[in-house]
């Protein structure tokens, strides 16, 4: 499994991530991606507009292989 239609999404994140709206960590070993999160710092959620504003974590990825290993938690 590449992740290929994850990479796509995160493709499509980019004006938002070049904007500071939203920010991508991935997870990596030995050269090799295993996942991703991305954040939204300002929420459209109604429970998460709050003062301070919480953020959201919008997407979480974590390939197949990669699973059952600790790369989604935190």
């Amino acid at each position: 499994e590449r992740g290929d239609a994850h990479w796509r999404r995160l493709a499509d994140l980019l004006p938002e991530m070049r904007d500071g709206a939203r920010a991508v960590w991935v997870a990596a070993r030995d050269g090799f991606y295993g996942g991703m999160v991305t954040v939204r710092w300002r929420s459209d959620y109604a429970g998460f507009r709050r003062t301070p504003p919480a953020p959201e974590i919008v997407d979480l990825y974590v390939w197949t292989a990669w699973r059952r290993q600790g790369v989604g938690r935190a």
